[in-house]
């Protein structure tokens, strides 16, 4: 994992900008490089931050390049020994060699296409007079990219493109619109400033370096398959172990984000029957209804795992702290205080300086894991007239857990509609802007790719680089292995949710190498802080201090003050229509400008 950036212009003194990228430093601070180069009127600058995973020797740095091509690459592909066998390559070392190798002999699409990883990279290829910008699959890398007077800059970070670009830029009102109104951020290759974009999952964009102009065009090299499975639990365990297996491939030490969850407590069994010597991290809040330990120390007896547990308990003031700073990495407002817990767990991995951290995220979203999709199969069944299916998934559901229970009434709002309906839109928000649809308005396949690709994965894997990154760690994420994740998709809903188990494949193709208690957990916990408690009482001060009469977010008419504030006092009376993220919003935004105030128009 590393930050990549580069420019690409017709005037030399433009590509000097580079050393600005030093901004996004912290994703590379193992040796820093660039190369320059010179095809037909443009001249290209790419430079490359490492972090050392694989290879740790010199051999390793980047950008690679020749008189005929350059390839700056951020991230990791897994399956580079098998790919280095296929090519008949050896003695490779590390997996930059094996794309690099690839990328030259067979072209962008085919190294992208049979590649098992994440990444994000820039391939020069003289010959040819084409540069190609790529990210993976899922997106859980990023590459952000943007055209600005004529000339071409990317990089790993927004913040980076920003520095690059110089100047102020006006705020992307859809984007803000999106994170006011639904809580979701990231849904397209928009980003909040407009004219600033990121490569799509599982795309790659090629621009023409012959032409007197920069254009790009975008092309996708994969999307998940749509022909249907049978659930077969050996096959699924050889999927999953194996997306195991192949990201515990690291010359520094490896780690396992262990929550006490079904997700995180297979990857931490599976890569204990591996041999692997692993560190596993874990937040725990003792003394709460939410704290996971018990979980997490039975699975932790069983496999005699090295459990390293942070106190996720935060004061309000501490809170509010690490809010602004995670923020500054995040690049983003944060949906809730929560991935606070996950930032101060890459502290802890850095101080024991295990470098690479394998964690759960994309299962729920690949196998319906989460309690609405109990929620959206009820609709299936009913759509269909089906209702002996119906009432037998509604009775098989309730003895699982509660479902309905599982939602405040506000938050369920955002599933079958509004239910408050006080705007606190601004003027600059109030029109052109079209909701977003999170309810199930069409089957549930094209649901859970929603949430892989728009409303759910994307926000997930945003936070989790970032906050990682910002420790100089590598999160890898073995249930977003395209092999798992098209298994998942191309299972019926009725076989994701059987009996009234969520995820019940996974359940049922682990049971025997998990406790019990944990394969056949009911109840679903994330990080948990009393972030509701936080906003109606020891944050107060705080949140009218911050949402002051020259917020930003009140200057540019991005928020209606007194509808803002009226909302709020409405949240501190105990008004159930409206979600603590409804007010958690305005704050996380305006925290955010404040951070970015001067990149804003």
């Amino acid at each position: 994992m590393c930050g990549i950036y580069g420019i690409i212009s017709k005037r030399k003194s433009v590509c000097a900008r580079s050393s600005l990228a030093s901004v996004q430093v912290h994703r590379g601070p193992d040796m820093q490089g660039e190369v320059d180069f010179k095809v037909g009127e443009w001249f290209l600058r790419l430079g490359h931050q490492r972090l050392s995973i694989l290879d740790l020797s010199e051999r390793g740095r980047q950008p690679f390049s020749d008189p005929e091509s350059a390839l700056t690459y951020n991230g990791e592909i897994y399956n580079y020994i098998e790919l280095a066998r296929e090519e008949g390559m050896d003695g490779v070392l590390c997996d930059t060699e094996v794309l690099n190798h690839i990328l030259k002999s067979k072209g962008v699409e085919n190294a992208c296409s049979r590649s098992n990883g994440m990444w994000g990279f820039g391939f020069l290829s003289v010959n040819s007079k084409t540069f190609y910008l790529s990210r993976d699959r899922f997106g859980e890398k990023p590459v952000h990219y943007t055209f600005h007077d004529g000339d071409f800059y990317f990089a790993s970070e927004m913040k980076t493109l920003l520095a690059l670009v110089g100047g102020k830029f006006a705020l992307n009102t859809k984007e803000i619109y999106r994170y006011l109104e639904f809580s979701v951020i990231g849904t397209s290759n928009e980003t909040l400033f407009e004219n600033f974009f990121q490569v799509g999952q599982g795309k790659f964009l090629e621009i023409d370096l012959s032409k007197n102009e920069l254009v790009s065009k975008e092309s996708s090299y994969w999307a998940p398959s749509d022909h249907g499975l049978s659930y077969d639990r050996r096959e699924l365990r050889a999927l999953v172990d194996d997306a195991v297996r192949i990201r515990l491939r690291s010359d520094v030490p490896v780690g396992i984000n262990l929550s006490g969850g079904i997700d995180s407590s297979i990857i931490a069994a599976s890569a204990a029957s591996t041999g692997r010597n692993v560190t596993c991290f874990s937040a725990v809040s003792p003394g709460s209804k939410a704290d996971e330990s018990r979980f997490i120390d039975v699975l932790a007896d069983r496999y005699q795992l090295d459990v390293v547990k942070v106190n996720s308990h935060l004061n309000a003031d501490q809170a509010l702290d690490y809010l602004r700073r995670a923020t500054w990495f995040n690049e983003c407002p944060l949906f809730s205080f929560s991935p606070l817990t996950f930032f101060r767990l890459m502290e802890q991995a850095s101080s024991r300086d295990v470098k690479v951290i394998l964690s759960g995220q994309g299962a729920d979203e690949c196998f319906c894991g989460y309690k609405k999709y109990s929620v959206f199969l009820l609709k299936h069944y009913l759509r269909r007239k089906d209702i002996t299916k119906s009432l037998m998934h509604a009775f098989l559901s309730s003895l699982r857990g509660p479902v309905l229970n599982s939602f405040s009434f506000a938050e369920l709002g955002r599933y079958i509609g509004k239910q408050d309906k006080l705007s606190v839109l601004g003027e600059a928000l109030v029109s052109g802007h079209d909701p977003v649809e999170l309810g199930l308005t069409g089957s549930i396949r094209n649901r859970q790719e929603k949430d892989i690709y728009e409303f759910s994965v994307p926000q997930l894997t945003h936070y989790e680089d970032r906050c990682s990154m910002a420790f100089s760690r590598e999160v890898r994420l073995p249930f977003l292995d395209h092999n798992v994740v098209n298994y998942g998709l191309n299972l019926s809903p009725g076989e994701n949710i059987y009996r009234g188990w969520t995820k019940y494949p996974l359940r049922d193709s682990f049971q025997d190498i998990l406790p019990r208690e944990i394969s056949w957990r009911k109840d679903k916990k994330g990080f948990s802080l009393p972030q509701e408690e936080w906003l109606r009482k020891d944050l107060v001060d705080s949140w009218y201090g911050i949402l002051s009469d020259d917020a930003i977010v009140f200057q540019k008419g991005i928020l209606d003050k007194s509808a803002t504030f009226q909302k709020y006092s409405r949240f501190l009376n105990g008004d159930k229509n409206i979600w603590y993220r409804d007010v958690f919003s305005p704050l996380a935004l305006e925290i955010w400008c404040d951070t970015f105030s001067s990149f804003i128009e």
